[in-house]
C-alpha cells in the first residue's frame, strides 16, 4: 500500500506540484498523489511531462503513444486516465478506443505511430531499420522518434507505479475503466490507504 497524499499531507516540496495539478485538472489524480511520496520522483516526472507536452507530436499523438504503451503493459489505471484526459481535451476518442480494443486505426499516420510505439517496447529500443523507415514514411522524423521514447519512458514510470501499488481508479476515470479481453470487471480496483 502507498499513501495517497493531498496538498496538505504530502511532503512540503510535493505540495505546490499537487496544487498545480489540481488547478489544471480540477482534481489530483491518484497517480500524482502516490508519486508525491517521493518529492524527487514527482518533481522529475512533472518536468518530464511538461517537456513531453511541448514536443512536436500533436496532443492526440501523445495520447496515442501513452495509451499504446499502457495497453502493452496492461496498466488499466493509465489506460482509463489517458482516455479520460483525451475526452476532457476535446480530442477524438476513435483512435484511443481502437487501441484499447486491439483494433487497427484507419488513419495510416496514427496506425504507424501505434506500430512504432509497440516495436520500441517489444524490442526494448532495438528497432529495425525497416521499422524506422516505415515510421518515417508515414510523415515522422528523428525528433518524433525521440518523443515516442519520451512518452514510453513516462508511461514506464506510471504503468509500473499503478500496477505495483494497485492504485485505485479515480472517480473521474471510472467511465473509461478498461476491461481486457479476459475480464468482466474493471482492472486496478484494490483499496489503497489514503494519506
Amino acid at each position: 500500500m502507498i499513501n495517497l497524499n493531498d496538498e496538505h499531507t504530502a511532503p512540503a516540496t510535493s505540495q505546490p506540484i499537487l496544487a498545480a495539478v489540481r488547478a489544471a485538472n480540477g482534481f489530483v489524480p491518484n497517480m500524482f498523489r502516490a508519486l508525491s511520496n517521493s518529492p524527487s520522483t514527482l518533481t522529475g516526472f512533472a518536468a518530464m511531462l511538461e517537456a513531453n507536452d511541448s514536443g512536436t507530436l500533436t496532443p492526440l499523438e501523445r495520447q496515442i503513444v501513452q495509451v499504446t504503451a499502457s495497453v502493452e503493459n496492461q496498466a488499466a489505471y493509465c489506460i482509463a486516465g489517458h482516455t479520460t484526459f483525451t475526452e476532457m481535451s476535446g480530442l477524438p476518442l476513435t483512435p484511443i478506443e481502437a487501441i484499447r480494443k486491439g483494433r487497427p486505426i484507419a488513419d495510416r499516420r496514427y496506425q504507424s505511430l501505434v506500430d512504432f510505439t509497440r516495436a520500441v517496447i517489444h524490442h526494448r529500443g532495438h528497432v529495425s531499420e525497416s521499422k524506422i523507415e516505415a515510421f518515417k514514411s508515414a510523415g515522422f522524423d528523428d525528433q518524433h522518434i525521440l518523443e515516442v521514447i519520451t512518452g514510453i519512458a513516462l508511461k514506464t514510470i506510471t504503468n509500473y507505479v499503478s500496477s505495483g501499488f494497485n492504485l485505485p481508479l479515480d472517480h473521474e476515470f471510472q467511465a473509461h475503466a478498461w476491461l481486457d479481453d479476459k475480464q468482466t470487471e474493471p482492472v486496478d480496483t484494490p483499496k489503497v490507504a489514503a494519506g
